[in-house]
């Protein structure tokens, strides 16, 4: 996996994410400066096809979102 900064990630692979969860998608829409504050503390990582990034049974305190990049 390799860290990315949110500047770095593409805005619309983000936005398809967020919109596709409703819980994101309301917040935006409820309350965008919480929206904000949740994203300035969330990470964005790429990954390579086929890469492990958590095995079943692993501890982990992570959301995950899948969002292939072309």
């Amino acid at each position: 996996m390799h860290r990315v900064t949110r500047e770095e990630y593409p805005l619309d692979s983000l936005q398809r994410m967020v919109n596709g969860v409703t819980f994101f998608k309301d917040l935006i829409q409820n309350d965008s400066s919480q929206f904000e504050l949740l994203m300035s503390v969330s990470q964005f990582v790429t990954a390579e096809p086929e890469e492990v990034i958590l095995h079943r049974g692993d501890d982990a305190n992570t959301l995950f979102f899948y969002c292939a990049v072309a």
